[in-house]
């Protein structure tokens, strides 16, 4: 069996780390052709995953039609900002017997589809796929410790395959058939997450978090629901328990990053300081036009949006919330 995984970054790398940890030869796929130099030959990823000593059953390659040619599995990794055109470089060596795991989290600007879709856009419509979801840090992952994770596809025996691929001691696969709202679950929750930091970094006491996360949480209910998503998915692993974990834990980006906006430092300022642009961040521009072209309502999330990009102070929208 031929697995591959598209991405370098810490999440891809963690996945990397399940597959080999069960026992598997895992390609992976880097862009940074010096990244797969380091790997090779020092079994490090001190860029992504830095003090982590990777099992040398992972092989990293920069050649993408060597990884994906007789795949079996292909996990893609990638942020979605840069995700279309991966699967533009990938769509000459694609064939319908492969099976593709979605790990990405967002909404493409352009076309407002998610990672499934978007595969099924470049690729076929009939293209097997899966979607892992869930409150999974990457780092606590590559540490083996418990984790839950959600694996959603409309064909349950290929969902089935995959949860035999990656079961263990402390990697904890659920079945889903509601891949959409998996995703939807994923993308907003970096979104709320935003708004919490900015919240704590108004020294907001564990009430007021409560409430805005609550009612967050809520929005992004109502909006799965409007697409057609089963609600129970969202108070699953993939939806509420992904949400308590970013928003809660250590170590999100987009917490990171919404605490600084919350402090008033510009978004330029941030993203040239701190080198990423969380997924949060290209998610809320996607969002905002779903609200819009639908008419939704979702004053946290609409409001999250003129915060970021129209200048917005985060205590005029605190205020507008409190009177809706």
């Amino acid at each position: 069996m031929k697995i591959t995984v598209l991405g370098e970054g810490s999440w891809g790398t963690a996945v990397s780390t399940v597959l080999a940890a069960n026992g598997y030869d895992v390609n992976l796929w880097c862009h940074d052709s010096a990244l797969v130099q380091e790997i090779n030959t020092k079994h490090t990823n001190s860029r992504y995953m830095p003090g982590i000593f990777l099992s040398p059953q992972i092989k990293a390659s920069n050649d993408i039609e060597f990884v994906l040619k007789d795949a079996d599995w292909i996990f893609e990794a990638v942020p979605v900002v840069y995700l279309r055109s991966v699967l533009q470089e990938a769509k000459p060596y694609y064939v319908d017997t492969q099976n593709w795991v979605v790990l990405s989290k967002g909404i493409e600007n352009d076309t407002l589809l998610y990672p499934s879709q978007m595969i099924q856009d470049v690729f076929d419509d009939m293209a097997n796929c899966v979607v892992l979801g869930g409150p999974s840090l990457a780092r606590e992952l590559v540490e083996q410790k418990i984790t839950g994770i959600v694996l959603a596809s409309e064909n349950q025996l290929l969902a089935q395959q995959l949860k035999q691929l990656m079961v263990n001691t402390y990697c904890l696969p659920y079945l889903s058939n509601d891949p959409l709202g998996v995703q939807i679950g994923g993308a907003l929750k970096n979104v709320v997450t935003l708004g919490v930091g900015m919240l704590k970094s108004t020294n907001c006491c564990d009430n007021t978090q409560a409430w805005f996360l609550t009612r967050g949480f809520a929005e992004i209910v109502s909006i799965a629901e409007y697409f057609g998503a089963q609600a129970l998915t969202l108070y699953g692993l993939s939806g509420l328990g992904d949400l308590i974990l970013c928003a809660t834990g250590t170590g999100s980006r987009n917490f990171e990053v919404g605490a600084a906006l919350g402090k008033g430092e510009s978004l330029e300022s941030i993203l040239q300081r701190t080198g990423y642009t969380p997924e949060g961040i290209n998610t809320l521009k996607s969002l905002n036009n779903i609200i819009t072209d639908n008419n939704l309502t979702a004053p946290i999330c609409a409001g999250l949006y003129k915060v970021v990009f129209e200048g917005m102070n985060f205590d005029t929208l605190l205020q507008k919330l409190i009177s809706v």
